[in-house]
């Protein structure tokens, strides 16, 4: 690679990262199929970062968050505001930084800020122990632009953390009363803002954050742990505890999931970040095999049952019998071995 790199003739040349980008996608023989990662990682190397400062809030800034097309920032502070940001135009644009927006109603300090996934509306955590739902999908000239569109009320005590699922239909809090909430947050939906569930057994709830699938909830608390939670709708064990995970030696203030689902990271105030491993590649190979064996096990019960109500009443009986007791011991075995 090195014989690649100098071609360029100096640093400056060497940090256009436009030109690189190029050269890269050109060169396609196997000793320069990195090529591009390797001159990117040089190019931030060196570098010189100049960041935008945006200004304008009253007190410290607890939060912020992208809205997904990148063209909005919000802020959550101690001033009991929350402020959009225009970052949606070009960095050396005037209005790359200024402020669209100041959202006013909270009677406290703002702890967490989050987008729902299609953009349109921002929810906020509140140490005034409330959760407000936020109007940001319309024209930003528009009257109801950051309007208040609900105030969800439950918590106890300060929010310290909200979150929404991947879907968008679903809000999760975290909060000092030692408990997670989850809403619905589904608009047309007739119990829009109701709460859907209270999640017990940790401490002080500080941080909460959905799996990319949706179907579990992970949250960090002043109790030292990690709690992984069935969030699966339509589940019958939706809302419970699926596994505890300790080892930090102090409050865990933030945990994020991979972006495929296989390993949780979190931080905590013992100035220690940890990565768990949830699923192994093998994991998944040994589950699918489970589901195969299952639907290939149920089908052949279909016809076994199917033949029973040729010859009379539907009855899970005799042979039909055996081989579901078959499927359950071999799924259970794999389970076992799998999660061993």
């Amino acid at each position: 690679m090195n014989l690649y790199v100098k071609r360029y003739k100096s640093l400056n040349e060497l940090l256009n990262y436009d030109r690189l980008r190029m050269f890269a996608d050109a060169v396609k023989d196997p000793i320069t199929e990195k090529v591009e990662e390797y001159l990117r990682v040089l190019y931030l190397k060196n570098r010189e970062f100049k960041p935008v400062e945006l200004s304008g809030h009253g007190s410290f800034v607890n939060s912020v968050a992208f809205s997904p097309d990148g063209k909005t920032l919000a802020s959550g502070s101690g001033d009991k505001t929350i402020k959009l940001w225009n970052v949606g135009v070009k960095k050396d644009s005037e209005d790359f930084g200024k402020e669209i927006k100041t959202l006013r109603g909270h009677g406290d300090t703002v702890y967490s800020v989050a987008f729902s996934p299609d953009g349109k509306t921002l929810a906020s955590g509140s140490r005034d122990s409330t959760i407000r739902l936020w109007n940001v999908g319309v024209k930003k000239d528009s009257e109801d632009f950051g309007k208040n569109i609900k105030t969800l009320t439950g918590h106890g005590s300060s929010v310290w953390s909200v979150a929404f699922s991947p879907d968008g239909k679903t809000l999760a809090s975290g909060s000092h009363d030692k408990t997670i909430r989850l809403w619905n947050v589904e608009k047309g939906n007739k119990d829009f803002g109701k709460e859907i569930k209270t999640l017990t057994g940790h401490g002080i709830v500080i941080s909460v954050t959905f799996s990319p699938d949706g179907k579990t909830l992970a949250s960090g608390s002043g109790d030292k742990t990690i709690r992984l939670w069935n969030v699966e709708k339509g589940n019958k064990d939706f809302g419970k505890e699926i596994k505890t995970l300790s080892g930090h030696g102090h409050w865990v203030y933030s945990v994020a999931f991979s972006p495929d689902g296989k390993t949780l990271a979190f931080g905590s105030g013992d100035k220690t970040i940890k990565l768990w491993t949830l699923f192994e590649d093998e994991d998944f190979k040994a589950l699918n095999n489970i589901k195969n064996l299952f639907f290939k096990q149920v089908l052949v019960l279909y016809f076994k049952i199917n033949q029973h109500k040729k010859n009379g009443p539907l009855t899970l009986d005799g042979e039909a019998k055996a081989v579901w007791q078959g499927v359950e011991k071999d799924v259970q075995g794999l389970v076992n071995k799998t999660l061993k």
